[in-house]
């Protein structure tokens, strides 16, 4: 063989190797994962989890049939009038990414990362940061906003109706938590305070998240600080219906797994149980995690156990419509 044909083929080797590594890097759409349901929803309503099952795979369960999202971390989940809405981060280049029934779409922006997600009327709205420089940024659609302050960092979205809020913090060697309200930021004013979870309606803010040297568990309603009870309590999420406030975490030297209805708490019965989301659909709290020494993922509805039957499964978001 000659020396000029042995390096035509080289060439052509690399070729192939450059197409399907560019192949896989955009190929990001999900699909049925073959393995069947793997867990039943309460009886009226259809649970969505988003996670994980295995490294590197990224997964959705929808009303419990498994979806397999491939190399890629979920972010966020929102189902608006029957159309899921996912985003994450996807590929070896680990690309903004949302999914609208399972087929993607890149965020807008050079090196652009999506840290949370929020639908209304049909349009995402992403947020996370963008750019060199990773500045702070939020999309409605695929309008991008740069956030002004210095180093701000977000990582939650909620609307409320004509509003955007961002949460998060600016800042460098010293944080500064608080979030912006289309696109102007109000800073938490709690000292020492750090931002955990942020839900707006019906032009209200409330904000979960810890503050002082004591890192004492607080809620702040319209930015004023109300203090949880709990004083060993950790709160990390919050949701509000119809009024009545819901917050999760855990509480307690043991650090066990609770959830707070308009500030009564009530523990999550198993062992070394940890939650990463919580979602209130009717009044019927549902929060995600997992339990036990091996992390075995689950998620509960008012307190009541419900197994992903599925042994690397992680499941860090929920969301519950009817079914």
């Amino acid at each position: 063989m000659t020396t000029s044909r042995i390096w035509g083929l080289v060439a052509l080797f690399a070729i192939v190797a450059m197409v399907s590594l560019s192949a896989s890097a955009c190929s990001t759409d999900a699909g049925a994962s073959g393995q069947g349901r793997q867990f039943t929803s309460p009886e009226g309503v259809a649970v969505y989890l988003g996670g994980s099952a295995g490294p590197s795979s990224g997964a959705l369960w929808v009303d419990g049939e498994h979806l397999d999202y491939g190399n890629a971390d979920l972010t966020g989940l929102f189902v608006d009038d029957g159309t899921i809405y996912v985003s994450g981060r996807t590929g070896i280049l680990n690309r903004a990414v949302v999914w609208t029934d399972h087929e993607a779409e890149r965020v807008n922006g050079s090196g652009a990362i999506a840290s949370g997600l929020w639908v209304e009327d049909g349009v995402a709205y992403v947020v996370g940061t963008a750019g060199y420089l990773d500045r702070g940024s939020y999309w409605e659609g695929s309008d991008q906003t740069t956030l002004d302050e210095t180093n701000a960092v977000a990582f939650i979205v909620a609307v409320d109706g004509e509003d955007v809020y961002a949460a998060g913090t600016i800042g460098n060697a010293v944080e500064t938590s608080g979030f912006w309200k289309n696109g102007e930021w109000t800073e938490l004013d709690s000292p020492e305070a750090k931002l955990a979870d942020l839900f707006a309606v019906d032009g209200q803010t409330w904000i979960v998240g810890e503050y002082g040297l004591a890192a004492r568990a607080g809620l702040w309603i319209d930015n004023v600080l109300h203090p949880v009870e709990d004083v060993a309590a950790t709160v990390t999420h919050v949701f509000v219906e119809n009024g009545n406030v819901y917050m999760a975490g855990f509480a307690g030297a043991q650090t066990i797994a609770a959830y707070w209805v308009n500030g009564e708490r009530f523990d999550i019965a198993e062992d070394n149980a940890f939650l990463t989301d919580l979602f209130v659909h009717d009044g019927v709290v549902y929060v995600t995690g997992w339990y036990g020494l091996r992390g075995q993922a689950a998620f509960w509805a008012d307190g009541e156990r419900t197994d992903v039957e599925n042994p690397n499964a992680e499941t860090h978001l929920i969301f519950v419509t009817d079914s």
